[in-house]
């Protein structure tokens, strides 16, 4: 973490406007509200809609036909602040000319919101922290010290119905909840505890199964949570969209004998995440999307995507790193330590 956080001290990440070079985008749309939902420690492989056998998404299973469901997509790290450093920026914040997902949203003349569940680290600013704090709007609801209970995540809900209601034409809302990060029989009250007794943990051990259990129930709370995000948006009038990936994966007794993650020791469950979108039919107009569901894709190229996706173009933006184009390449996906994630594995 202090390695990283020097790195970042040198960027202007909280400034509203920088210098983005040859920005280009469709003024054209006169009305329009964007929401970006940034999961928290997530495997995808604990999601019902990702054909796991436990039913954990009853909500996004009932709307399956209406989202676009991406397979095989990854995160470059197994940890918050190394793998949104890569996915919230352009460069991963490497180059004197790089810029933030909300910076780039600033200059398109969208109002910004960040709502968030996260307690901010270290004094009370980190690198998420940073570049949030270029929005219009940050708002942070969770101010728990070490060791406190955390709220829920649904304490963004009410933010979430503000900024909704705001009069700006065009919005674009980032929601960034505590969603399954551990310790995950904190994430959700007492009425969720459906998963219990033996679970679906390949190690036999009563730690094992309580912690899988909880973090299934974590995930069941999540959807919950995305449901009531979902709710409100399907009933806007303009365009819009539900984007959700996640920072990271988590290992969960899968693969060995561990519950989190962490860079070190490497399984595939700590980057393998759900990436899902949700478009209403007046943006679906705006942007005819090329599915591309199934390719190896990587959230170290997300600036890419994300810029397609609305409509923004900029002197580095390359079509063949957008999951969304109908130019897109899949290419080498690189995690932790230079591994090439799709090598490592198969050679497990």
């Amino acid at each position: 973490y202090v390695e990283e956080y020097k790195k970042i001290e040198s960027f202007h990440i909280d400034q509203p406007i920088v210098d983005i070079e040859e920005f280009k985008f469709n003024d054209s749309i006169k009305q329009a509200t964007y929401v970006l939902i940034l999961g928290e420690s997530t495997t995808r492989e604990r999601l019902s809609i990702y054909s796991y056998s436990r039913n954990t998404t009853p909500y996004l299973k009932s709307i399956e036909s209406d989202l676009l469901i991406y397979e095989n997509v990854i995160s470059p790290h197994a940890f918050t602040i190394g793998s949104l450093k890569k996915v919230l920026t352009l460069n991963g914040l490497n180059s004197d000319n790089d810029f933030s997902i909300i910076q780039l949203m600033n200059q398109a003349g969208f109002k910004t919101f960040w709502l968030s569940n996260q307690r901010p680290i270290g004094e009370y600013e980190s690198l998420v922290t940073k570049i949030a704090s270029a929005s219009d709007n940050y708002l942070v609801k969770n101010t728990a010290l070490d060791g406190s209970i955390t709220p829920y995540d649904e304490v963004l809900l009410p933010l979430l119905q503000q900024a909704l209601e705001d009069e700006a034409p065009l919005k674009f809302i980032v929601l960034h909840p505590l969603g399954t990060h551990m310790r995950y029989s904190d994430r959700y009250p007492a009425s969720f505890s459906k998963f219990v007794g033996e679970s679906f943990s390949n190690f036999n051990h009563s730690r094992a199964h309580s912690l899988s259990n909880a973090y299934d129930n974590s995930i069941l709370y999540h959807d919950y949570f995305l449901k009531q995000v979902h709710q409100k948006i399907i009933s806007l009038d303009e365009a819009a969209y539900m984007l959700y990936l996640s920072d990271h994966g988590e290992e969960v007794f899968t693969d060995i004998d561990f519950a989190g993650h962490l860079d070190d020791n490497p399984t595939q469950s700590m980057f393998e995440i759900p990436f899902f979108l949700w478009m209403n039919p007046k943006f679906k107009k705006l942007k005819p999307i090329k599915l591309n569901i199934k390719e190896a894709y990587t959230t170290n190229d997300f600036m890419h995507s994300f810029a397609d996706l609305n409509g923004i173009r900029f002197k580095c933006y390359n079509p063949e790193k957008s999951i969304f184009s109908k130019e897109f390449k899949p290419a080498r996906r690189i995690i932790t330590k230079g591994f090439d994630f799709d090598q490592y594995f198969k050679n497990e």
